[in-house]
């Protein structure tokens, strides 16, 4: 005979009062259903940081490359006033 308030379980026998604490197996049950609910957003934020990372590294070497190329075109530049000196100082004397 079961108590008033009582709910039965039939899978184990045991009888479970309301508001007392759910199973260990109904507890593991949430939290499988909890992380699978998690699961496609972390899994979306997983790829939204790599997507970040790879963007800011790209970034990085976008920057890099305009630094190096400013370094040549610098270089060159110094070349070619030193070419032009020299030439002017060849057709003065």
């Amino acid at each position: 005979m079961n108590c008033p308030g009582s709910n039965p379980q039939k899978s184990s026998g045991e009888v479970q009062f309301k508001g007392e604490a759910p199973s260990e197996e109904v507890q593991a049950t949430a939290e499988n259903v909890e992380k699978q609910a998690k699961s496609p957003l972390d899994e979306v934020m997983s790829q939204a940081e790599k997507a970040y990372a790879a963007y800011m590294e790209a970034e990085r070497e976008v920057a890099r490359a305009y630094h190096d190329n400013e370094m040549q075109v610098a270089k060159a530049y110094k070349r070619a006033q030193q070419q032009a000196y020299s030439n002017f100082d060849a057709a003065v004397a």
